[in-house]
């Protein structure tokens, strides 16, 4: 399934979890703003409270990630990157106990990725931002895009990013490698 859905940029630095949160509503079909999402995140990383609003609205989602949401996040510097956008005080005690919400504590795959669109999921993935693009990165940077499509070797997404682009092309080598490091995740959503 391919997204056809506009590109949300983020508003700041700290908006751009809330501008992906917006893609991934949109492609639900819910037809949110950015505005209306960072009331729901309280304009910060608001990862727990997106999660609530969509469970709440009857969305299943896959979370497959390196991050103990039901415990201390480790290592240090992700914890802190959490806690410093917000996402920190948050708890996800509840959201592990709804129904629809299916969690697997480890690295997620190329396999993990691909089942997951092609599912029909709305896919969000959380990985470093510079090795998305191919890129040698000076240092971590753990950034979130939405996934519009996925074809062969090729995966195609929307970055919120300020100087971000739209339905951009990258290899699925190099996604598979900025789901490597510490903290990243694939998130689907799903409505049906």
């Amino acid at each position: 399934m391919k997204y056809n859905i506009a590109r949300v940029c983020q508003c700041d630095d700290t908006s751009c979890a809330s501008a992906n949160y917006t893609m991934v509503a949109n492609a639900l079909g819910f037809g949110l703003s950015l505005a209306d999402i960072l009331k729901v995140t309280g304009g910060t990383l608001g990862m727990a409270r997106f999660w609530r609003e969509m469970l709440s609205r009857g969305v299943r989602i896959k979370c497959i990630s390196k991050n103990n949401y039901a415990g201390k996040i480790k290592p240090k510097w992700v914890a802190d990157f959490f806690a410093e956008r917000g996402a920190g005080a948050e708890s996800f005690s509840d959201i592990l106990k709804n129904p629809n919400f299916d969690f697997e504590r480890r690295a997620p795959t190329k396999t993990d990725l691909q089942k997951l669109f092609g599912a029909g999921y709305a896919v969000e993935i959380m990985g470093d931002g510079w090795l998305m693009y191919g890129d040698a990165p000076d240092a971590q940077l753990l950034h979130r895009v939405f996934i519009t499509d996925i074809s062969g070797d090729k995966v195609y997404f929307h970055d919120p990013a300020a100087d971000g682009d739209a339905n951009h092309k990258s290899k699925m080598s190099d996604i598979i490698t900025a789901l490597s490091v510490a903290g990243a995740e694939i998130v689907g959503y799903r409505t049906r």
